[in-house]
């Protein structure tokens, strides 16, 4: 069969690579899994995206801490933070809490929503911020020029 590079044909193979790299990069497939012996402790990071978890059955996988969404933005709570936080802390886990950030609104606020929410007493792991850019961010509002500087609770 002869490939014909018509501007079709050529959109369809560009989507069809786009959607097979999509899927090896962003997905557990078992063999882009890191090995024990190079990582002999692992763990997991949990949202309300993933619904109620059964916290008796996770105790039972080769994991040994958990962060757990609190907050995004200046003002979202994760709506499971405090059951994910409290059970994964109950069935043995070290836990961590990270907070969403969003480029486009204003890090003090973010940062006072977060240690709002995160107390000392939820967490045995140091607290972490997931910054996955550019997808939430809108290029015209980013304050690119500001810098602060945060420093850690003891």
């Amino acid at each position: 069969m002869k490939f014909s590079a018509s501007p079709q044909n050529i959109l369809k193979y560009l989507l069809a690579v786009y959607v097979l790299i999509a899927i090896i990069s962003c997905g557990d497939l078992g063999f882009n899994r890191p090995s024990k012996e190079s990582y002999p402790v692992s763990g997991i990071d949990v949202s309300h995206h993933q619904g109620n978890i059964d916290w008796d059955k996770t105790a039972k996988e080769e994991i040994s801490f958990v962060y757990v969404k609190a907050t995004e933005g200046e003002g979202f709570t994760d709506s499971l933070y405090y059951y994910n936080i409290t059970n994964a802390k109950r069935v043995g886990f070290k836990t961590g809490a990270y907070h969403f950030y969003l480029a486009s609104k204003d890090p003090v606020k973010q940062a006072v929503n977060f240690t709002s929410i995160v107390k000392p007493d939820h967490i045995s792991l140091p607290p972490v911020v997931d910054i996955e850019f550019p997808a939430n961010v809108d290029a015209g509002s980013f304050p690119a020029t500001k810098f602060y500087s945060v420093s850690a609770r003891p």
